[in-house]
C-alpha cells in the first residue's frame, strides 16, 4: 500500500474484553486514514468459527468499540473474513492487519487484492490472556494459595508521551465545569461506560480518577486482573474522559478539589460502605452527584462470565495441585504474558 493517508480505513474482529491491546490496533489504524470503520463480528459469527460464545455478547462489543476517541463508525455482525466486498460496501480504501494476523486466512482475500496494510504490533495481549489471567487468579484465591502474577512481573514504563498516544490533550477552558469520577476500572465493561458518559454530562471537562492496584486490594479485597497503567490507558481511549489521574487518592478531599478546580464530583450507585466514605467532603459541599449507570453490567458479573464458561471441566482439573487445569487447556489458551512495554517500543 502506499504511503499516502487514505480517506476511510477498515478493521474488524471480536473485539472481546476490549482492552489495552485493541485500543492500541484501532489507535494505530486511524493513523492510515481520516476516518475509521471498524467491523465487528457477531455472537453467531464468533461461536462458529471458534466454538465459544464471547465473554461480552455483541450488543456490549458494539457499545465499547463505538466509544473509543479513535473510531468513526461500528459495522454490526461484520463478516468474519474480510472481504473486498466489504471495504466497498463501506467505502473503505483498505483494511488494516496486525502483524500476528498477517497471514490469517481471514485477510486473505484484501490481501491478495492489494487492499491491505500491516501495522506494527509493538506488544501480545489478547483477551485469551485476560481470561487466563482470571482463571489462574480465581484458582489461587479457591485454593488459599500464593497470587502468582507472571503478567505483572515486567515494568511499564509509562510516560506522559504514551498518554498523548491516547488523550485528547486537552485542557479546561476557563468557565468549564470541571466532573471527577473515581474507581478501578477493572475489565472495563459497559457499565462503566455509561456512567463516564453520564458524569461527563454533568459538565463540561471529565478527570477519571484510577485506583492503584494496593489501594484496590486494600479496599475490595482483590488483585485487579489489569494492572494500573492497562486500565488508565483503557478508560483513557473513550470519548468522555479527558484527563486520568494515576493512582488516585483513598479519599475525595480538599486538596485535591482545590488543586484541579472540581465543581462537581460523580459517583455510581453500586458502591459499597467503605467507598461511600471516600465521598463525605464532596458530599459536605453539596457537589456530590449519584449516578444510576442503568447498566446491570459491573466488573464482578463479567468475571462470574469468565470463571463459568472458561474453566474446564472437572475431568480436565488435576486433584492435589493448584493449577486450575492441566497442559492441555494452557495450550488451548495460547497464552502470552508480554503486555508490559516501554512507551519507546510506541509510536
Amino acid at each position: 500500500m502506499t504511503d499516502q493517508k487514505c480517506e476511510n480505513v477498515w478493521v474488524d474482529g471480536s473485539f472481546d474484553i476490549v482492552h489495552f491491546g485493541d485500543v492500541y490496533t484501532l489507535r494505530e489504524a486511524r493513523k492510515y486514514g481520516k476516518s475509521l470503520t471498524v467491523g465487528i463480528h457477531s455472537d453467531k459469527e464468533i461461536l462458529r468459527h471458534t466454538g465459544n460464545y464471547p465473554v461480552f455478547n455483541e450488543e456490549e462489543r458494539y457499545r465499547l468499540v463505538s466509544g473509543l476517541k479513535f473510531v468513526d463508525r461500528v459495522v454490526e455482525n461484520a463478516p468474519y473474513h474480510t472481504t473486498v466486498a466489504s471495504l466497498d460496501k463501506y467505502n473503505c480504501d483498505f483494511c488494516v492487519v496486525e502483524e500476528s494476523a498477517s497471514h490469517d486466512k481471514r485477510s486473505e482475500e484484501v490481501r491478495r487484492a492489494g487492499r491491505s496494510v500491516v501495522a506494527k504490533q509493538p506488544f501480545e495481549v489478547s483477551s485469551k490472556d485476560i481470561i487466563e489471567r482470571t482463571l489462574r487468579m480465581h484458582s489461587a484465591m479457591r485454593n488459599g494459595e500464593r497470587l502468582d502474577l507472571p503478567w505483572q512481573e515486567g515494568i511499564f514504563l509509562a510516560t506522559s508521551e504514551t498518554f498523548k498516544l491516547f488523550g485528547s490533550s486537552s485542557k479546561p477552558k476557563e468557565g468549564d465545569k470541571i466532573v471527577y469520577a473515581c474507581g478501578s476500572f477493572d475489565f472495563f465493561n459497559v457499565g462503566h461506560l455509561a456512567f463516564l458518559e453520564q458524569a461527563k454530562s454533568l459538565g463540561d471537562y471529565l478527570i477519571v480518577g484510577i485506583y492503584s492496584d494496593e489501594e484496590i486490594i486494600q479496599g475490595e479485597g482483590y488483585h485487579p486482573i489489569m494492572s494500573l497503567h492497562e486500565r488508565a490507558l483503557c478508560a483513557f481511549a473513550y470519548k468522555p474522559v479527558d484527563e486520568i489521574l494515576l493512582g488516585a487518592p483513598k479519599f475525595v478531599d480538599d486538596e485535591l478539589l482545590e488543586r484541579f478546580k472540581i465543581d462537581i464530583v460523580a459517583r455510581g450507585v453500586a458502591t459499597s460502605s467503605f467507598d461511600q466514605e471516600r465521598f463525605v467532603v464532596p458530599k459536605k459541599r453539596g457537589i456530590l452527584r449519584i449516578i444510576d449507570s442503568g447498566s446491570s453490567v459491573t466488573t464482578e458479573t463479567i468475571l462470574e462470565r469468565i470463571i463459568e464458561t472458561r474453566s474446564p471441566p472437572d475431568s480436565m482439573k488435576n486433584e492435589g495441585t493448584s493449577r486450575l487445569c492441566n497442559d492441555v487447556f494452557y495450550n488451548e489458551m495460547d497464552v502470552t504474558y508480554k503486555s508490559q512495554h516501554p512507551v519507546e517500543q510506541m509510536g
